[in-house]
């Protein structure tokens, strides 16, 4: 899947379906991922400082990509940008059984 927004594109399912990464139409990479799941969808806010991403197994972040470290909780291999660290700031797990839940 891709998204442009000004000049780039968010792209999801790399490394197995577990990650993402963000790719301008130069082909210069900007910041990559770890998601831990398959990504059903993302969406790059305007500013590019944050992204949302969903997973088919029912887990929703949002990633501010302009941090200055990653968060406690992140694991994977994360490539930065010329911007910042992507930093995982949310992350809640929505299944249909239960009531939402979010991840701290």
């Amino acid at each position: 899947m891709a998204k442009q927004a000004e000049g780039h594109a968010a792209l999801g399912s790399i490394t197995a379906g577990l990650g993402g990464k963000c790719i301008d139409f130069t082909g210069q990479e900007h910041w990559q991922i770890y998601f831990g799941t398959t990504i059903s969808a993302m969406a790059l806010s305007r500013d590019k400082r944050a992204l949302a991403v969903a997973s088919y197994s029912g887990m929703f972040a949002v990633y501010d990509l302009d941090a200055q470290a990653m968060a406690p909780h992140q694991v994977g291999l994360i490539k930065t940008s010329e911007q910042g660290v992507p930093c995982e700031i949310q992350r809640w797990v929505l299944w249909p059984e239960i009531m939402p839940i979010y991840w701290e």
